[in-house]
């Protein structure tokens, strides 16, 4: 990473605090035992897109577009789903 000036140190710090706030928030919603499964699969989603906006702002040439990362997301979910037990078990 190039070298950054104070303000935009300052500003990197800022936004990993919001972001490590976002996903301590979202993982505390995923670890209740009564959520909507709608609340649980958008607080998923949204904690992958946190993760990446992490790795955005720490290791900017690693992180991936959202197409990439909702297209990755989109194609774990359907293989999750044909492994699922439940899944096997529908006509």
């Amino acid at each position: 990473m190039t070298q950054l000036s104070p303000p935009q140190r300052r500003q990197r710090t800022r936004h990993l605090a919001l972001l490590r706030t976002a996903d301590n928030a979202l993982r505390e919603i995923l670890h209740a035992h009564l959520v909507d499964p709608n609340l649980r699969a958008h607080a998923d989603r949204a904690l992958a897109h946190v993760r990446e906006a992490t790795i955005a702002v720490t290791q900017p040439t690693s992180v991936r577009t959202v197409e990439s990362l909702t297209t990755e997301l989109d194609r774990m979910g359907r293989l999750l789903e044909r492994l699922s037990p439940t899944s096997s078990q529908r006509p």
